[in-house]
């Protein structure tokens, strides 16, 4: 099918990749960012977490998004 590209919109969609020791899937003071992990979105569009962890998409369509890491 035809995907259509996730960027052109007026939305962010940004967070960050850490390590959740603890497995409760949200990020604790003491669960570090991962720095230099690739982040995909909707395998169309990548960037790279900073030395925190952070990563952002900018002009992010609206709806449903995959993010793969």
């Amino acid at each position: 099918g035809l995907r259509r590209f996730p960027v052109g919109g007026g939305g962010n969609l940004e967070g960050y990749a850490f390590l959740d020791a603890n497995d409760n899937r949200a990020r604790e003071p003491s669960e570090p960012g991962v720095p230099g992990i690739v982040v995909i979105l909707d395998g169309i569009q990548a960037v790279r977490t900073d030395q925190a962890g952070y990563f952002r998409f900018e002009g992010v369509i609206d709806g449903a998004h995959r993010i793969t890491l």
